[in-house]
């Protein structure tokens, strides 16, 4: 016969496995990270992003700057695995003359960022692209 799991519980532990259930599962609710940076451009300015995942919405702006939000997020991990996820996925920001470059790569072979968004708000001076990458 297969043990009851209520039967066994009683008044004494049922607050004990709930406080317990209840914080395993807020430990692992996962986190989010946002990286913000912007530039001053110039009319012609080109918006490369090589990122190797996520969704990229472009909103436009007005004036000479282009402002770019990397959201990254991870669920059912707990902080520490997080912030270990996060340090190796490498984001970094390029101005070289009339080119701003995105680049987002995770450095493992397998990922376990779930869901990533960049968002870039770009002058009205900007063209963007995203080039195709080899696979």
């Amino acid at each position: 016969m297969k043990p009851n799991l209520f039967k066994s519980l009683n008044w004494k532990t049922l607050p004990a496995a709930v406080a317990g259930f209840c914080l395993g599962v807020w430990a692992c609710q996962g986190a989010e990270d946002v990286i913000k940076k912007s530039f001053q451009v110039e009319p012609g300015t080109l918006l490369v992003m090589e990122v190797d995942r996520g969704s990229i919405e472009v909103a436009p702006a007005g004036g000479n700057q282009v402002q770019i939000e990397v959201v990254r997020k991870v669920d059912r991990v707990s902080d520490s695995k997080a912030a270990d996820i996060f340090s190796r996925h490498e984001v970094s920001f390029i101005q070289e003359g009339n080119e701003v470059r995105v680049k987002a790569q995770f450095n493992l072979t397998s990922s376990t960022i779930e869901q990533k968004a960049y968002k870039p708000t770009v002058s009205r001076f900007c063209r963007a692209t995203r080039p195709r990458l080899a696979g």
